[in-house]
């Protein structure tokens, strides 16, 4: 048996965060010191973690790319949709894939790009249901102010999208003040335009 020596090491596990509709799970972090003997020292000295160390990277999304059901009605939806979120409509591109039986249209913007894709040929009569095993269940754009949410859900409205819930203030959502409006595009994808910010602040 090695002489024990005060050689301290932490064993650290890391419960990430994610957000959830209107609550943020943050991280946490679980260390437990222990002491090992002077044996040890050398493969307990290269496992030391230090926590103030640790980097995570940004939480930052590149690319979102989802599956319609029919492109020739998804596209013009999209093309009248995206403009209104930011997105210039001229930095549009487009590819089809054969072999992999693949139509992607993309919308780009220099902070995210969105695309479309047309459904393999088997899956096409399929159904859309957020609630389904690896289903989109929602996916929220960030307004800068409420006055921006109220304008959007006049515009939603014009190029034919399925209104879900008119802007209204969600208490039960965090952080307070939390203003949201949901939609649906033509194939009933739901979306949401979210303030959680009070004009003027």
């Amino acid at each position: 048996m090695g002489e024990f020596e005060p050689i301290e090491c932490f064993a650290l596990d890391v419960v990430p965060s994610f957000p959830c509709q209107g609550v943020t799970l943050r991280p946490s972090f679980h260390a437990t010191k222990t002491v090992q003997p002077a044996s040890m020292r050398f493969p307990v000295q290269a496992a030391l973690v230090n926590i103030r160390d640790l980097k995570f990277m940004e939480p930052i999304i590149d690319h979102i790319q989802i599956t319609v059901k029919d492109m020739s009605i998804a596209e013009p939806f999209y093309d009248k949709l995206f403009p209104l979120l930011g997105f210039d409509i001229q930095n549009k591109g487009s590819a089809v894939i054969d072999e992999h039986e693949f139509h992607v249209v993309e919308y780009k913007h220099p902070q995210l790009a969105f695309a479309i894709t047309s459904p393999r040929p088997a899956f096409a009569t399929d159904t859309i249901n957020r609630r389904k095993p690896g289903a989109l269940h929602h996916l929220a754009f960030k307004a800068e102010s409420r006055a921006e949410v109220d304008r959007l859900h006049s515009e939603l409205k014009n190029i034919g999208a399925t209104i879900v819930s008119a802007p209204r203030e969600y208490p039960e959502y965090t952080p307070p003040g939390y203003y949201a409006l949901f939609f649906k595009d033509l194939e009933g994808i739901k979306y949401e335009i979210v303030c959680t910010k009070h004009d003027g602040l």
